[in-house]
C-alpha cells in the first residue's frame, strides 16, 4: 500500500515537472519571436540546448507550440515561434 501511493505521488510530481516546463516555454512563445536552444534552455530553466530542443520537438509535434527551426552549417539551431 505504501508502494503504490509513492508510485502515485512520484508520477504526479514528475507530471507537474513536465506542466511547469511546457508552460515555461509557451511563455517563451508569447515574449520572442525567434530564441537559439541556448536561450530556451536558459530561461526555460532546463539543463542545455539538448533538453530544449527535446521538449520543442515534442510541443511541436503535439501542436501545443507553433514554432520552425532553422540552422545554417555549423551554428546553433534557432527557433521562431509563430501565433
Amino acid at each position: 500500500m505504501f508502494i503504490d501511493k509513492f508510485i502515485f505521488l512520484t508520477n504526479l510530481i514528475l507530471q507537474a515537472i513536465d506542466s511547469l516546463t511546457k508552460m515555461n516555454i509557451r511563455r517563451l512563445t508569447k515574449t520572442f519571436l525567434t530564441l537559439s536552444l541556448a536561450d530556451v534552455a536558459s530561461r526555460a530553466g532546463l539543463s542545455g540546448p539538448n533538453e530544449a530542443e527535446k521538449w520543442l520537438v515534442i510541443m511541436i509535434e503535439e501542436g501545443s507550440i507553433f514554432a520552425s527551426i532553422s540552422q545554417k552549417d555549423g551554428e546553433e539551431a534557432n527557433f521562431t515561434f509563430y501565433g
